[in-house]
C-alpha cells in the first residue's frame, strides 16, 4: 500500500486507513451507471413495504392496486423512472400497466378525440382476475398523483379481452 494514490503521505502506514483505501478502491471499481434494481428480486416479502416507502410508491402511487409481490417489486424498479417523467402520459399508462401487472392502458389526450382542452381519458384493459369496485377507485387515485396537474381525467373507460381459440372445418 506504500505507493497508493488515495492515501496521503502521513496517512500511509495507518493499517486503518490502509483498509479504507482497499475499500474505497474497491466500491471506486463497482460499474455506477445503473442502480442495483436487480437486487429487489432476491428482497424477502416482509421488506417491499419499506423499500415502497422508500421509492415512494405506496398508497396512491401503485402500491394500492399491485396485488401480487412481482406486481410490487415491477413498481419498485420503475419507480424512478415514473417520477422523473411524472405529469406525462407515459408515467400515467406505466403506473397504471406496472401497477396492475401489465395490462393495457390507452390514454387519448383532448386534442386526440375532440374534447375539451386539457383534459383525457383513459381505457384499461380489465386483467383476467378482474377489478373490484375499490380497485377501480385505486385506478383514479393513481391517475390523480402521476398525472400533469391541470390535465383533468373526463372519464376510465374498461374493456375486457377474453382468448378465444378460433377453429376451422371444411
Amino acid at each position: 500500500m506504500a505507493d497508493d494514490p488515495l492515501l496521503q503521505p502521513p496517512l500511509r502506514g495507518d493499517e486503518r486507513m490502509e483498509a479504507l483505501a482497499i475499500l474505497i478502491a474497491r466500491l471506486s471499481a463497482l460499474p455506477a451507471e445503473t442502480p442495483l434494481v436487480n437486487l429487489i428480486d432476491i428482497v424477502p416479502p416482509p421488506a417491499l413495504p419499506i423499500l415502497g416507502g422508500q421509492f415512494h410508491v405506496m398508497g396512491d402511487e401503485g402500491w394500492n392496486l399491485a396485488r401480487a409481490d412481482g406486481e410490487r417489486r415491477a413498481l419498485i424498479k420503475r419507480a424512478i423512472e415514473i417520477h422523473r417523467r411524472k405529469g406525462t402520459p407515459w408515467a400515467v399508462r406505466t403506473a397504471l400497466s406496472t401497477a396492475i401487472g401489465g395490462t393495457d392502458i390507452a390514454l387519448q389526450e383532448w386534442f386526440e378525440y375532440g374534447g375539451e382542452p386539457y383534459r383525457f381519458r383513459l381505457t384499461l384493459d380489465i386483467p383476467p382476475a378482474g377489478l373490484r369496485a375499490e380497485e377501480l377507485e385505486n385506478v383514479r387515485r393513481l391517475v390523480e398523483a402521476t398525472k400533469n396537474v391541470r390535465s383533468w381525467l373526463d372519464y376510465i373507460g374498461t374493456s375486457a379481452s377474453i382468448p378465444c381459440p378460433l377453429r376451422h372445418g371444411l
